[in-house]
C-alpha cells in the first residue's frame, strides 16, 4: 500500500492511497450518498458524507485500487486531482 498526503491551496488535507491486488478499502457508507462513477475509463465510486468526500477507482489491468479522501473540498477539485494522477501515472502504481 502506498499513501501520500497533500494540502490544497486553502489547507485542506487530501489523502491518496493505492493498494496492489486484493487490498481492502475501508469506506464508511453509513448515512452517505454513494454513486457509481467512471473516471478516465476506470470504474469506481464517489461517497459523500457531510463535508467528507471519498473517491475510489479500480485499475483492473494493473491490479490496483486507488482512493482519494478529503474534507471541505469540492467534488470538482477532487475529480481534477484524480484525473491528473491517472494521466501522470498511467501504467505505474
Amino acid at each position: 500500500t502506498y499513501v501520500a498526503q497533500y494540502m490544497n491551496s486553502v489547507g485542506n488535507l487530501i489523502i491518496l492511497s493505492s493498494t496492489l491486488g486484493d487490498g481492502i478499502l475501508n469506506i464508511d457508507t453509513d448515512n452517505a450518498n454513494t454513486r457509481a462513477i467512471t473516471i478516465a475509463g476506470f470504474n469506481g465510486y464517489l461517497v459523500e458524507e457531510g463535508t467528507e468526500l471519498t473517491l475510489f477507482w479500480f485499475d483492473a489491468e494493473h491490479d490496483f485500487s486507488y482512493q482519494l479522501r478529503t474534507t471541505n473540498t469540492s467534488i470538482s477539485e477532487l475529480w481534477r486531482i484524480a484525473e491528473g494522477y491517472i494521466v501522470n501515472n498511467k501504467g505505474a502504481s
